[in-house]
Parts: structure tokens; C-alpha cells; sequence
């Protein structure tokens, strides 16, 4: 079936049902082509779903988000040569249109409207176009399916993982392999939880990223300001500020192997000795406008720590 607003792009119902039941993570580990329910793809389905076009991809990509993959995969799968296919298709191609504003734009609530409205719109369809025309075993089948997505709506939408969203936030993708951000590599389990990961909870993680970035930056900021102030003390007072965090200093950790918690604890700890020591030994000698602003900085200093 091709859509002339859509530039002419094909879309095959057995093209999207390949797509909608492809396991990423499951592939890299088998090495070869496997579908969310645990079978695998032949040559022949591998070298289709590989003609895909980008219409097909979207319509895939936005229907994996309105409903549980695997259920996706066996409805579309059902539906293929039915007599309703091409009207099917073309509710599917409609209910996935992109809108005014992308589902990165949009809040939680505005997701999940959008992706029960989908989801919705999905078994409508399939009832009305597909399931009146399919032999006796198929329509069981696709009852069983129907019944299952059905329950998933009914029971409202996923809540956001905050283990996947943790997993997200420390992922490194590496030439196809997943690793932590201090270089260890994803376990099977967490590349599996990885792949399970909601358009929201990509969401939380990329929020989550950029606003850790900013306090990054102006935690930088501040502490290039310190760094200045300390410069043009005394020196008197540097010395003994240098003498008083070195005696307070914990040991630093080994870089090769502390994880990415003990790394962010020895920087809390540094911080807290460089505040300290500066208080005591520079802070007193600044004027009051340097003080002023120097207190300031120590404050948010450990604020800092305290996140």
C-alpha cells in the first residue's frame, strides 16, 4: 500500500510486523535476528525487514510505544493477507502522523494520552477490518491478544522506572555493545532492561543528564572562582589552607576500579575539606566584598554536596 502524501513510501503489514517484534538486545546477544517472543528470523524476514522504508520504520517505531511490543508483533503478524489489510493499514498510518509537537516535547500526561489514544485506535482498527475476516483459529488467536492489550489499557500506563532510568543515565553505547560510564560492560540483564526502556523514561534520563551538566558547569564555575580568590590571598593564608586540606584529605580512590558512587564520594569529601580549610584559614584575611562573595560560593559549595 503507498500513501502519495507520504512521498510514495510503501507500507507492508509483514514488513511491520517484523519490525514491531525485532529484540535489539536479544539479537546482539543470539548474533542473529530475534523477535521479542523468542524466535528467530529467517534469512528471507531478515532481508525484508532490511527494505524497510522510513514510513514503516515510524509507523513501527510509534506503535512499540502505544502498546507491549510482543502483543504489537502477534497482531500485525495475524493480520497479514486478511481481507480488511489495506484499510487496516491505512488506520495505522493515520493514528502514527506526527503532530504539531514531538513526544520529547510533551509531558508524561501528554505521552500517555497520546499513546492510549493510539493504542485505542490500534484494536478499533483491527476489530472492525481485520477480525471479522479471519478463520476460527485466528480469530482465537487474535482474541487471546486482543484480551491482553485490552488489561494492559485498562490498567493505566507504566510507571517510570527509576532503575532504568539510573541504567540510562550511566549508559555508554560503544561500537554496538553497551557499557557503564566507568568502562565496565552492561551484564545480558541490564542490556535486557535497557531495551525495555519507555519514551518516558528516555525522557527522565535525558532531562535528568542535561540538568546534571548545567550543576556540573556551574559547580566548575564556582570552583575556578575559589581557585582565584585563594590566589591572590596571603600567603600566610595559603599555606596554611594548603597544610589543613592536605591533613584532611581522604585517600583517593583508584580510578581503574571504584565504581562511579565512590568517585562522586570522594568528590563530596574534597569539598567539604576545601571548604572547610578555606573558611578557616582564608576567609578571615579577604576583604568584605571578596568574603561576601567568597561565602556565597562556599554555600553553594555545600549545597552541592548535599544533592
Amino acid at each position: 500500500m503507498r500513501f502519495p502524501d507520504e512521498d510514495a513510501e510503501p507500507v507492508r503489514l509483514p514488513v511491520l510486523a517484523l519490525l514491531a517484534g525485532y529484540d535489539p538486545a536479544a539479537s546482539r546477544t543470539a548474533g542473529s535476528a530475534t523477535t521479542v517472543d523468542g524466535g528467530r528470523y529467517s534469512a528471507a524476514d531478515s532481508a525484508l525487514m532490511n527494505t524497510a522504508s522510513s514510513l514503516e520504520l515510524r509507523v513501527a517505531r510509534e506503535l512499540r510505544h502505544a502498546m507491549a511490543p510482543v502483543d504489537l508483533h502477534q497482531l500485525l503478524r495475524l493480520g497479514i493477507g486478511a481481507i480488511g489489510q489495506e484499510r487496516f493499514l491505512a488506520a495505522l498510518v493515520t493514528l502514527t502522523k506526527p503532530g504539531d509537537r514531538c513526544s520529547s516535547d510533551m509531558s508524561h500526561r501528554e505521552i500517555d494520552r497520546l499513546r492510549s489514544n493510539q493504542n485505542e485506535g490500534v484494536r478499533a482498527a483491527f476489530r472492525a477490518e481485520i477480525l471479522p475476516w479471519l478463520p476460527a483459529p485466528a480469530r482465537a488467536d487474535a482474541g487471546a491478544v486482543l484480551c491482553r492489550i485490552d488489561a494492559a489499557a485498562a490498567a493505566g500506563p507504566a510507571r517510570v522506572r527509576a532503575e532504568v532510568v539510573a541504567l540510562l543515565l550511566d549508559w555508554l553505547p560503544l561500537a554496538g555493545q553497551e557499557f557503564h560510564s566507568d568502562g565496565r560492560p552492561f551484564t545480558d540483564a541490564e542490556s535486557r532492561l535497557a531495551a525495555t526502556a519507555t519514551e518516558k523514561e528516555w525522557k527522565d534520563a535525558a532531562c535528568l543528564a542535561d540538568a546534571d551538566a548545567e550543576i556540573e558547569g556551574a559547580r566548575l564555575g564556582r570552583s575556578l572562582r575559589l581557585h582565584q580568590i585563594l590566589a591572590s590571598a596571603p600567603a600566610a593564608a595559603r599555606l596554611g589552607f594548603a597544610a589543613d586540606l592536605d591533613q584532611h584529605l581522604p585517600p583517593p580512590p583508584d580510578l581503574a576500579l571504584s565504581p562511579i558512587a565512590g568517585l562522586i564520594g570522594y568528590q563530596d569529601q574534597f569539598d567539604a575539606a576545601f571548604a572547610a580549610a578555606f573558611r578557616r584559614h582564608v576567609l578571615p584575611g579577604l576583604g568584605p566584598r571578596i568574603r561576601a562573595e567568597a561565602a556565597a560560593l562556599l554555600a553553594h559549595l555545600d549545597r552541592d554536596g548535599e544533592l
